[in-house]
């Protein structure tokens, strides 16, 4: 008896790694029935990211009201597994699908992810794996970390809230506020490129 191991990713703006995986092992059960097939959908840090934990293990997503990348209203969702770690996805509130046909990475943020862990920090989690593909965004997480407290401001001392074109105007920063339960929080970042930020 074979032994299958199906592991796809998702198809970009076609289908969802579980969408691949279960047209894979159909497929393959046509084909030969008899094949034992193990069917784990994965996820390179962008969209599905928290559907591929939440399809491995059980967990429950979380529903708030949340920022796009330029800041509009909508509401997002990460997972809480039921180990008690938190699943977030950048892609949920900044990623390239809310730019549609106007991509400026320049003036979008990452304050909604901010929002998402937060929230995440609030309801106890103190482990939080947090996918960063598929993002619209160049702002360094400095949106995360406004949202979390960090206030960020400029050569007049005067807080304001920087994006990818006006990074170079921090100053200085302010941790008074940041978000207390942040130091007993550990945060795993995932992702598939290793891109340095400013170059050698």
């Amino acid at each position: 008896m074979k032994h299958i191991l199906v592991m796809p990713d998702s198809l970009k703006n076609s289908l969802s790694s579980i969408e691949v995986a279960q047209t894979i092992e159909n497929t393959i059960k046509m084909c030969n029935p008899e094949a034992l097939i193990t069917s784990i959908p994965i996820s390179d840090g962008g969209e599905g990211f928290v559907d591929c934990f939440l399809h491995a293990s059980k967990g429950r997503k979380i529903t708030i009201a949340s920022v796009d990348p330029y800041y509009k209203p909508i509401s997002a969702s990460y997972a809480i597994m039921d180990e008690g770690y938190a699943v977030i996805e950048l892609a949920s509130c900044a990623g390239l699908h809310f730019t549609k046909d106007y991509p400026d990475p320049s003036i979008t943020t990452t304050y909604g992810v901010g929002l998402l862990i937060k929230d995440a920090l609030d309801k106890g989690c103190k482990k939080i794996y947090l996918g960063i593909g598929g993002s619209a965004t160049i702002d360094a997480g400095v949106g995360i970390l406004e949202a979390l407290g960090l206030r960020f401001l400029d050569d007049k001392k005067q807080p304001f809230s920087p994006t990818g074109h006006s990074l170079s105007a921090i100053s200085t920063y302010c941790v008074n506020t940041l978000h207390p339960k942040i130091n007993d929080a550990s945060i795993i970042v995932f992702s598939d490129v290793t891109n340095k930020l400013t170059g050698e």
